[in-house]
């Protein structure tokens, strides 16, 4: 019989609900005109959870938690290095 593989589990953070993160970048990204940098996409995100915006640690863990996303979700963003920064936008 062959083995079946574990099931990857994910540590869920305090600061979202399940599908929240989600949905605040895509509202966010589709409200702007122009693509928009990660540090930007974070202070936004930290701004409406109420997160203190001078904790460089949370703003740290803030920032991995919206590049994990992003890259889980490639299929609905698209990144764009532009001036040796990451820009990202909703692909079309």
């Amino acid at each position: 019989m062959p083995d079946i593989p574990t099931k990857a589990v994910r540590n869920r953070n305090s600061w979202f609900r399940t599908g929240e993160c989600v949905r605040l970048v895509c509202d966010l990204l589709r409200d702007s005109p122009e693509p928009i940098q990660t540090g930007a996409i974070t202070t936004s995100l930290m701004e409406k959870k109420g997160l203190p915006s001078g904790d460089v640690r949370a703003r740290e863990l803030m920032q991995q938690t919206i590049l994990g996303l992003m890259g889980r979700a490639s299929k609905l963003f698209e990144r764009i290095p532009k001036d040796g920064r990451v820009y990202w936008r909703i692909k079309d």
